[in-house]
């Protein structure tokens, strides 16, 4: 059996019905990005603590880690230098991580998964949908002259073979990058058109995205330790410990639009 070249291999998107959709599939690449090394450790992927691999010193810089205490008794985050090197290195307070863990996420039930919040984003994420939309549209266009452009001069060019004596070796390279150039302006095309022919997210009051939250909320309470682990890590980017003031930096992307603002909340008291 003989191996195909890269350039024979021809490659036709959408041509049968997906296994999974687009965005299930994102959603796990977003998972997988998460965990690669260089973003989390990898010890912190399986640690048994909700918030390892998070938590940011703000006086060094370094991870925070877990570590127990009294027999195992007692579990507390603490941070990497100071754990290592002791308090000539770092004095950062170390944290109870069962208190800890509960400030946490009563936060982010009472700060930021709230119905205003996704209300807003809701509109906010319309709002740069529509203008993406405008953008589309015009580049559309500009690549539909484009293809037109470069059509009719390959019909120049054969014009020129029919009407003078121009040898077609001469003109073959031109009309075959030109035919390489309308292939690919075509693909970009019909890129452009699928994402224009995707609808917005539907406007919805606060009470009818109340049970949505209520879901979000339920998943953050009740799911188990990795499910938690996996939603948390979906939109929590890092925690920052400054004691007594904890700093959370979050991003709430939805599917449609890549929504890249951060917001920072602080709050004065650890747990």
């Amino acid at each position: 059996m003989r191996k195909r070249n890269k350039e024979e291999t021809v490659m036709v998107e959408d041509c049968h019905e997906a296994i999974i959709s687009k965005s299930d599939f994102n959603k796990v690449q977003r998972l997988i990005a998460n965990r690669r090394p260089e973003i989390i450790h990898p010890k912190s992927v399986s640690v048994k603590n909700l918030l390892n691999g998070l938590l940011h010193c703000s006086s060094c810089n370094k991870l925070f880690t877990s570590y127990s205490a009294k027999s195992g008794k007692f579990h507390y985050y603490i941070c990497q230098s100071k754990h290592k090197s002791g308090n000539s290195i770092c004095d950062q307070k170390s944290l109870n991580i069962k208190k800890f863990d509960g400030f946490i996420i009563s936060v982010i039930k009472d700060k930021i998964l709230t119905p205003e919040n996704i209300t807003k984003l809701v509109k906010l994420v319309n709002k740069e949908f529509g203008i993406l939309k405008k953008e589309f549209v015009s580049k559309l266009t500009y690549i539909k002259n484009s293809i037109s452009d470069k059509k009719k001069r390959i019909n120049k060019l054969f014009d020129a073979l029919e009407t003078t004596e121009l040898d077609m070796n001469e003109i073959a390279p031109r009309i075959k990058q030109l035919s390489d150039e309308i292939n690919s302006l075509e693909s970009e095309q019909k890129g452009l058109e699928t994402k224009l022919n995707e609808e917005e997210i539907p406007q919805y009051s606060e009470e009818e995205i109340k049970p949505y939250v209520e879901d979000l909320q339920n998943t953050l309470q009740l799911g188990s330790l990795m499910e938690r682990k996996s939603f948390i890590r979906s939109f929590i980017e890092k925690i920052w410990i400054d004691f007594p003031t904890t700093t959370i930096e979050y991003s709430l992307p939805l599917n449609k639009v890549d929504n890249s603002n951060k917001e920072v909340l602080v709050f004065d008291r650890c747990g």
